[in-house]
């Protein structure tokens, strides 16, 4: 193969992995979850609260760990850009991952009190 068709052939294959990037189909795999969020949010009755919260993976799992004044804990999966974690409420947390995994956010409660993460 000469060194003009591996070059064109390299050139396609990054110009197909920016494409992808674009349009947001990167496999959920190169979003960095794991680490340490600031988080801010609003309860079901509109008071707001603030803490962190540290997200650990585990396989296909992620583990939370909330300090928001009182300390919660949870498990959650990751599909696309929606992470789902049930923390041992009747309804779970539902974030929508953005900036590669920097910001996460989310409602809970059933859709009355929301939350924000951010590194």
């Amino acid at each position: 193969m000469n060194n003009y068709r591996v070059a064109g052939m390299m050139l396609a294959c990054a110009a197909a992995a920016l494409l992808m990037v674009h349009n947001g189909t990167v496999n959920a795999q190169t979003m960095i979850i794991e680490g340490e969020y600031q988080a801010t949010g609003t309860n079901p009755d509109g008071s707001s609260y603030a803490g962190v919260v540290t997200i650990s993976r585990d396989g296909d799992m992620y583990r939370f760990h909330w300090k928001v004044g009182t300390e919660y804990y949870g498990h959650g999966t990751l599909k696309g850009d929606v992470m789902t974690v049930y923390w041992g409420a009747p309804d779970p947390v539902i974030y929508t991952v953005k900036e590669g995994g920097k910001t996460l956010e989310g409602l809970w409660a059933g859709g009355a009190a929301a939350e924000t993460l951010r590194r």
